[in-house]
């Protein structure tokens, strides 16, 4: 992952975004964004796994994953990612 940009100590942003989590999948990973909870993703979408409806090809920089913004948290495997919401605990 690569991040630049001049920020508070102990911050992470993606451009203007504040990175508020990050998981790791075998092949993939996923963070949510400050605003809202934005759920972004990269890595190989082989099987689905990114949620995105593509299957092939990778992705070297994030993709914003739907329009929701209430996700809560996000876990992956080696073929699989499961999501939850805030309205789902």
């Amino acid at each position: 992952m690569l991040f630049a940009g001049e920020k508070k100590i102990g911050q992470i942003y993606l451009g203007n975004r504040k990175i508020v989590k990050v998981y790791y999948g075998e092949k993939l990973v996923w963070q949510l964004m400050e605003q809202g909870l934005v759920l972004c993703a990269w890595g190989n979408p082989g099987n689905g796994r990114l949620g995105n409806g593509v299957t092939t090809g990778t992705f070297y920089s994030p993709v914003q994953i739907g329009s929701d913004s209430d996700w809560e948290m996000v876990s992956a495997g080696s073929a699989h990612s499961l999501g939850m919401k805030k309205s789902q605990i």
